[in-house]
């Protein structure tokens, strides 16, 4: 016979107590209860069991640290559960203030999750994104944690242009230098269009140097698979780049401008074989004297690139593209090109082996 209403809640609360009381205090009631959270979270549970899980977790007599909450906020962030995150911001716990032990706040570690199942498959990647929309849905500031990392960031990370938009009219500091990457930088990597465009409308600095002394132009090279919530495969689709590099010109960005390393965006777009960007690059006016050689195919990648984009292919169209603009490739540079060829390409069947991420 279903219960419901408060016969339910204190049928719940009984039974969970005492499960419980038969576990010795400290960390492993603590496991025991994130046992019961994740059960819960896998089935359809009764409101009334919810309450009660709540109620239990704010019990001084079982959970008599705050230690013990911020436990089980972080089991909550890592399985990406919304329902129960909800649930512990409304028992008066702050999950804007909280900070992990090395000082992310859970926008930046969701944030680095997401960023992770950019570069994987994930069945958690769907949930990711709505927690993360859950923390930006109504910003009364731009929290930011120790490591500098801003509700801004994350805004302009995962294409939130309301939010942006709410943000900048809080009167948020659109060249907020606190994080090692600028929020254009981020929006230039994420090739968000819509938010590049409002963050240089308030006057973003184009050319504004990150921790490396590179600009948003630099950062368009910065490789990340597409933002599909596809768990059956990875693809390999890069957004459209001409009209942000197009927007950044306008707005006086340095398209030979180097980083600490000398590298124009020319020279890392063609180092990391982008067909796409090194096309418009040159189509914007990128100097193809400067092209360093010694670069062009010494770059690492992650076994996840290896197995998404289709490397060998595009070194072959990238080749093919500089020497139809003119350039002419050393002897020594074709010697190198045939060695990076050779390497990621690798064995013919490491593409069809799917690299799932549970977390």
């Amino acid at each position: 016979m279903a219960l419901d209403g408060n016969a339910g809640y204190f049928h719940h609360l009984m039974k969970l107590t005492k499960r419980l009381k038969s576990v010795e205090e400290g960390e492993a009631r603590r496991i025991e209860f994130c046992s019961m959270l994740e059960e819960c979270a896998h089935s359809e549970t009764a409101e009334s069991r919810d309450t009660a899980m709540m109620d239990l977790m704010k019990c001084a007599n079982f959970f008599p640290n705050v230690e013990d909450k911020i436990y089980f906020f972080e089991f909550c962030l890592e399985q990406r559960s919304l329902k129960y995150i909800k649930l512990i911001e409304a028992r008066n716990f702050n999950i804007h203030q909280f900070r992990f032990i090395d000082g992310r706040s859970a926008v930046h570690y969701m944030v680095d999750l997401l960023d992770r199942e950019y570069n994987g498959l994930s069945v958690y990647k769907s949930k990711t994104l709505k927690i993360l929309e859950y923390f930006l849905e109504n910003p009364r500031e731009n929290y930011s944690d120790d490591h500098g990392y801003s509700y801004l960031h994350a805004a302009c990370m995962s294409n939130s242009v309301t939010r942006v938009n709410l943000l900048l009219s809080q009167g948020v500091d659109v060249n907020l230098d606190s994080f090692k990457y600028s929020a254009l930088h981020i929006a230039a990597q994420y090739r968000h269009l819509d938010v590049v465009q409002i963050l240089l409308e308030h006057k973003a600095n184009p050319n504004q140097p990150d921790h490396e002394l590179s600009t948003p132009l630099h950062s368009l090279a910065r490789l990340c698979v597409c933002h599909c919530t596809n768990i059956i495969r990875c693809c390999d689709k890069r957004k459209p780049v001409d009209k942000i590099i197009q927007l950044l010109m306008e707005y006086g960005a340095n398209i030979e401008a180097r980083n600490r390393d000398g590298d124009h965006p020319l020279d890392l777009a063609v180092s990391r074989f982008d067909v796409q960007l090194v096309e418009s690059l040159l189509k914007h006016g990128a100097s193809l004297d400067s092209l360093n050689e010694d670069k062009m195919f010494g770059a690492e990648f992650t076994s996840t690139a290896l197995k998404n984009y289709p490397l060998p292919l595009n070194i072959i169209e990238m080749v093919q593209l500089l020497q139809s603009a003119g350039f002419e490739m050393s002897l020594e540079t074709r010697l190198r090109m045939l060695k990076c060829w050779i390497k990621v390409r690798g064995n013919d069947t490491d593409h069809l082996i799917p690299e799932m991420t549970g977390k």
